[in-house]
Parts: C-alpha cells; sequence; structure tokens
C-alpha cells in the first residue's frame, strides 16, 4: 500500500466508527422515548390559553408519552388540561366528571 492510500484508509475506518457510534446513539434516544409511554391509552383535552407552552407543543408532549389529544371532550376522555380563559369544554368536563388539571399539574405528571 502506499502510505497515502494507508491514511485515507485509516480516516474512513476512523469516520465509518464515528457514523456507527452516532447511529447507535440516536436509537439509544428513541429507545428512550419508546419506553416512556406514561400516557398509552389516554386521552387528552386542551382547552384556554396556555403559559409555558403552546397547545402544539403540548399536544407533542402528550403524543411522545403515549397518549392522545382529542378536539373535544366525551365519556372517552382521560383528562381535560385547562389553562386561563377556558370555554365550553370545561364545562362539558364539569357535567361528565372528566379530571381537570392545570398546565403545572400535567408537567408534573410528565416528569414522573
Amino acid at each position: 500500500m502506499f502510505p497515502e492510500h494507508r491514511q485515507t484508509q485509516q480516516k474512513d475506518e476512523h469516520t465509518e466508527f464515528a457514523e456507527n457510534e452516532t447511529v447507535g446513539n440516536e436509537s439509544e434516544k428513541h429507545d428512550a422515548t419508546d419506553n416512556n409511554k406514561i400516557f398509552e391509552d389516554m386521552t387528552f383535552v386542551l382547552t384556554g390559553t396556555f403559559n409555558t407552552m403552546s397547545k402544539d407543543e403540548i399536544s407533542e408532549c402528550i403524543q411522545s408519552a403515549g397518549g392522545k389529544v382529542s378536539g373535544s371532550v366525551s365519556k372517552k376522555t382521560t383528562f381535560l388540561i385547562a389553562g386561563e380563559d377556558c370555554g365550553i369544554k370545561l364545562e362539558k368536563a364539569k357535567e361528565l366528571n372528566i379530571p381537570i388539571i392545570s398546565e403545572d399539574e400535567f408537567f408534573k405528571m410528565l416528569d414522573k
């Protein structure tokens, strides 16, 4: 082998190892997320205005933890997350005896 070829080969092996290591780390991140399905079989409804995150961001948190997000309250709703200035969804949840939690209570659940 020529010295230049040997250096290239060593570099390629190093690059390949680094790429495999990165891929391994990515799959570990996904596995950790997949195993953290604390909201599996739960359906959440969001109502009002939230201080910490947008409704879309909260929805993403719920879905990444295995939960579902619905636009309307029903008997199948597990929790209503109530922000400020809630509307008719809050009244409907009260009628159906759906547990109502605040944004802070939701984040405490998420941290467990």
